[in-house]
């Protein structure tokens, strides 16, 4: 009897041991399954810019749901082809959440699953060029690129160049425009400046500078404003039929006869006038330089525009000199002398039209309105000349255009005295300093910088009229 309740308290025991331990290992294995479950991750757990340590799957599920929203609102695709920007929104980005949340390893870096939609993507890109349509377009590079700035969820503006994903296509560079200037008395120094600087490479999203591309090569030595504006004025007439957008440009208060109206670009070292434009595309573009007789050829290299860049010249004005009449005591009566026989001014509006591939226009962009100032003519009389009466103003007389200056309506002008005591006329409008002004009502705004209209050649000390014949 007794060793039956031994026997029982042994069983007991061992009972009780064994659910003991079985509670103990079982028991820390279902808390286990129950945590792993919940998918808590260890530290250093990201998902894309996404840090999740310490969050379980619901949690990464809201986070990664309300961080897609704001990638999608926060981020702007676009397809570049040339100088075409073309944003991309349609393009189906998919992010695929159940699929991220299961690979989701604890302890690593993770990336968010996408998946771009191919119809959309390719529509996008003949969206953006309709000449890529005969072009093998590698989408499938191009989808991988786009998801893999997607799949970090940084926000942020991306640009894709389409040149980079055609197969077995290299473009060439081609002759984008060119322009012929005559050189004059300028021959040699031109030689010497465009053997220095060439190339010229005008890099992607750059500006450039004819003073700075020479100071950067040769700081010593100073051109003169003849030959620079030669060359300046080539540059400009060159690249006027592209996108490039002028940042600064001057002319002179009297059209050189190297210049073509509208055309002219005027470039003084000492006084800092320069040229300055710059290269909005993503590719460089080069400028040559060649010189045949007393001629500069300039020419525009590069990749071709898809967009055509038409520059037109509108509202072309002229303005008639008026007649300034002086009088010296030593002219007998009868006699007359013409010592500035005057010109006309003129003005003229510069527009580039854009236009797509197929010929629509796109925008007419204002690129410049130059205005060159008329040159009065101006007589000595003699001093029996009668006195012009000024009622007469008013009346339709040719005469009108004269300016008395022994009359009421006279303008009281500076001027070196004649023999007589008398003062000489000088009309303000024929100052070709640096305010240019027209005596018409009706001139339109001056130039952005007159100068003298001789400006002197500090080389050799000769006054060169812009306007003379080539040499």
């Amino acid at each position: 009897m007794r060793n039956q309740q031994t026997l029982k308290l042994f069983l007991a025991l061992i009972l009780s041991t064994g659910y003991i331990l079985s509670f103990s290992h079982f028991g820390a294995s279902a808390f286990n399954k129950l945590v792993n479950d919940q998918d808590i991750m260890e530290p250093g757990t990201t998902l894309g810019s996404l840090n999740i340590s310490g969050k379980t799957k619901p949690e990464i599920k809201n986070l990664l749901e309300e961080e897609i929203v704001a990638w999608k609102q926060g981020t702007a695709i676009n397809l570049t082809y040339k100088e075409i920007e073309n944003p991309a929104k349609d393009v189906d980005i998919q992010f695929q959440v159940e699929e991220t949340l299961a690979n989701v390893k604890s302890g690593q870096k993770n990336l968010v699953t996408v998946v771009i939609d191919q119809d959309t993507l390719v529509e996008a890109v003949y969206d953006t060029s309709i000449s890529l349509s005969s072009e093998a377009v590698n989408t499938e590079q191009l989808a991988n690129d786009i998801s893999a700035s997607a799949t970090m969820l940084t926000a942020g503006s991306y640009r894709f160049h389409l040149e980079n994903y055609l197969d077995g296509v290299t473009a060439e560079d081609e002759v984008i425009a060119k322009a012929v200037i005559k050189t004059g008395k300028y021959s040699n120094e031109i030689k010497e400046i465009i053997s220095l600087i060439q190339p010229v490479e005008i890099q992607g999203r750059t500006q450039f500078s004819l003073l700075n591309k020479l100071k950067d090569l040769q700081e010593d030595k100073t051109y003169s404003t003849g030959a620079l504006s030669r060359i300046a004025t080539g540059i400009y007439e060159t690249i006027l039929p592209t996108n490039f957008a002028i940042i600064e440009r001057s002319v002179n208060t009297k059209l050189p006869s190297y210049a073509n109206l509208g055309m002219e670009a005027k470039v003084n070292a000492k006084k800092n006038t320069d040229l300055v434009f710059s290269n909005i595309n993503e590719d460089s573009y080069f400028l040559e330089f060649t010189q045949s007789g007393k001629n500069l050829n300039v020419v525009l290299k590069g990749k071709s525009f898809l967009n055509h860049y038409n520059v037109k010249k509108n509202a072309e004005k002229r303005y008639q000199p008026k007649t300034i009449i002086q009088f010296d005591s030593q002219l007998t009566s009868g006699q007359m002398t013409v010592t500035e026989p005057g010109k006309e001014g003129i003005s003229i509006k510069i527009t580039r039209e854009i236009s797509d591939e197929k010929g629509d226009l796109i925008e007419t962009e204002e690129i410049s309105e130059d205005f060159y100032a008329p040159i009065h003519r101006i007589e000595i009389h003699p001093l029996s000349v009668p006195v012009v009466d000024s009622k007469d103003e008013e009346s339709d007389d040719p005469a009108d255009d004269v300016i008395d200056e022994d009359s009421d309506g006279v303008e009281d002008e500076s001027g070196s005295d004649s023999e007589d005591g008398r003062t000489e006329e000088t009309d303000e409008s024929d100052n070709q300093g640096e305010t240019g002004d027209s005596t018409d009502s009706d001139s339109p705004t001056p130039n952005k910088e007159v100068d003298s209209e001789r400006t002197e050649d500090s080389d050799d000390n000769i006054w060169e009229d812009p306007d003379a014949p080539e040499k």
